[in-house]
């Protein structure tokens, strides 16, 4: 990794979570994905989850990047994944009763450009796979909208 630039498990560390979520609101309502919300806060039910995680990647100690990772196990309900709010048809074909994660609220802060965006969003996607990897998932899925692909 690039000097300067760490990611960041939030779980078990409120601190960091709220930070992940702030970062989340700004660079959502920066590309008109959200209205402004009281709290500056991007959170939903799905943060409350026991499984969930979000990562939180900071450049010199600045909060720059974050993604959430939902774990759904084995003939868990589908519900526990985003994607199957959006795509039910289409995740219960694809995953199943098979255990699976989601990488999900993808977002880079917005005023990180230029090469350092780039190095951002592959931190976090490195730090995703290696959750893959070290957890044994053997199917990872995000559900990216046409209106969210700046964030991947």
């Amino acid at each position: 990794m690039s000097a300067g630039l760490e990611v960041h498990s939030t779980r078990g560390r409120p601190a960091l979570h709220e930070a992940a979520l702030r970062l989340r609101h700004a660079a959502y309502l920066h590309h008109g994905h959200l209205e402004p919300r009281a709290d500056g806060r991007f959170d939903d039910a799905h943060d409350a989850l026991d499984d969930a995680e979000s990562l939180l990647c900071t450049l010199d100690g600045q909060p720059v990047g974050t993604i959430r990772a939902l774990r759904r196990a084995a003939g868990a309900p589908l519900h526990r994944l985003l994607c199957h709010a959006a795509f039910p048809d289409e995740v219960a074909a694809a995953v199943g009763d098979a255990p699976a994660i989601e990488f999900c609220r993808f977002a880079v802060h917005p005023g990180c450009g230029g090469p350092a965006f780039l190095r951002v969003k592959v931190a976090l996607l490195k730090a995703a796979l290696a959750i893959v990897a070290t957890e044994g998932f053997r199917l990872a899925v995000a559900s990216v909208r046409d209106e969210h692909l700046r964030f991947y």
